[in-house]
């Protein structure tokens, strides 16, 4: 059956894939925040703090409520890159983070989506690994370093980012192999037809 088949009403309109929704919405608005206030408002922090722990909260709910869908499988993923790269993008012009780090975001995240557009479009969807998932709570520690320590402290701001683009490479090669192995299975399931 088609995963299109599977984005009905009841799969659409869940909690997790609403709060999803909300955390989507609030990311502009975090990033007009970051950039009047140049990442120093109380209210940056609250909206970066807010954004990020509502996916934990929708992750939990969809797991302990069994409210998993197709949908949230690529609109929870998709939302925390957009909330990566927004946020390491208004931190840079504000001079609190490098660009390269925004460049390495972008990259890898553009060649995520994309490939999870391929495989979409095959009827499959990629789930993240543990090791995404590290690599996003450590970026996410990273970000929100820079709204609760000072200036003096940014050592540890570069340490964390450090790891997380370490964390965030291993993830990226992971989705590579397992990207290319489902192609070549797939091809190999066609040529036995």
């Amino acid at each position: 059956m088609s995963l299109r088949k599977h984005l009905t009403r009841e799969n659409i309109l869940t909690v997790p894939n609403l709060l999803t929704l909300v955390r989507l919405l609030l990311i502009p608005v975090m990033a007009k925040d970051i950039l009047d206030s140049r990442a120093e408002s109380l209210s940056s922090a609250f909206l970066f703090f807010g954004i990020w722990l509502s996916d934990f909260l929708d992750g939990f709910i969809a797991r302990h409520f069994n409210c998993i869908s197709d949908l949230g499988k690529i609109l929870d993923p998709l939302a925390d890159k957009i909330f990566q790269i927004v946020t390491a993008f208004c931190l840079y012009r504000v001079d609190h983070l490098p660009l390269w780090v925004v460049l390495f975001l972008l990259v890898k995240d553009l060649i995520l989506i994309i490939g999870s557009a391929l495989m979409f479009g095959r009827d499959i969807v990629v789930q993240a690994h543990w090791y995404g998932k590290v690599a996003t709570v450590l970026f996410a520690l990273a970000f929100g370093s820079v709204f609760v320590l000072p200036d003096a402290q940014s050592i540890y701001t570069m340490l964390l980012l450090y790891a997380s683009v370490f964390m965030g490479g291993l993830a990226f090669f992971a989705y590579l192999h397992s990207f290319f192995e489902t192609l070549r299975s797939g091809r190999l399931k066609q040529g036995a037809k």
